[in-house]
């Protein structure tokens, strides 16, 4: 799997950021979906059952949308993986871990340079 990430919109004084994951994986299987799983409280904090789901339609596949997340800029970076489990989030123990080295999200600076 294949993970991109854009910045969507910046928030006041960049304490904040929110941005959408797009993962290209066609190895899914019916009843799969790709999942994002990261550092951060918001992306499951390492854990599958917290993991930020994946859409996708038969126009798009394999490329995988996940909704709006927004992240505070609390730490420098923020790691991630991308995952696939069922869709409905059942068996998260079986999930298939993306087989690469944690992927890494620097953060933004906030308008006054600092890490918020």
């Amino acid at each position: 799997a294949i993970a991109d990430f854009a910045l969507l919109r910046p928030r006041s004084k960049m304490s904040t950021f929110a941005l959408k994951f797009t993962v290209e994986c066609s190895k899914t299987r019916p009843g799969d979906a790709v999942f994002v799983v990261g550092s951060a409280p918001e992306l499951g904090a390492w854990k599958p059952t917290g993991a930020l789901s994946c859409t996708t339609s038969a126009e798009l596949y394999p490329q995988w949308t996940s909704v709006t997340v927004v992240l505070p800029v609390t730490s420098e970076k923020v790691e991630f993986k991308a995952l696939i489990m069922a869709a409905d989030g059942s068996k998260p123990q079986e999930a298939i871990w993306e087989d690469l080295a944690n992927r890494t999200l620097q953060m933004p600076k906030n308008t006054d340079g600092e890490r918020a």
